[in-house]
């Protein structure tokens, strides 16, 4: 299968590819500021990630009590 032979013969440029984001994490949001809090719901204000590829934000809410499970928002 021609096909075949072609994506193998590429192996290596993929590979490189993959190698070249291994490990590399996006940096964090910067500026952040809570300008509200209630409850149940919170506002928090925050610059942009200045990493490529980040599409949103995993935010985690928990009770006073440290032991209590996060309550998770993708943001």
């Amino acid at each position: 299968n021609t096909s075949l032979i072609g994506c193998v013969s590429q192996m290596s440029i993929i590979e490189a590819c993959v190698q070249q984001g291994n490990g590399s994490q996006p940096t964090p949001p910067t500026q952040v500021t809570i300008a509200f809090v209630e409850t149940t719901s919170a506002i928090i204000k925050f610059e942009q990630s200045s990493s490529i590829g980040v599409t949103n934000y995993l935010v985690g809410l928990r009770a006073e009590n440290e032991n209590a499970p996060f309550i998770y928002n993708i943001t």
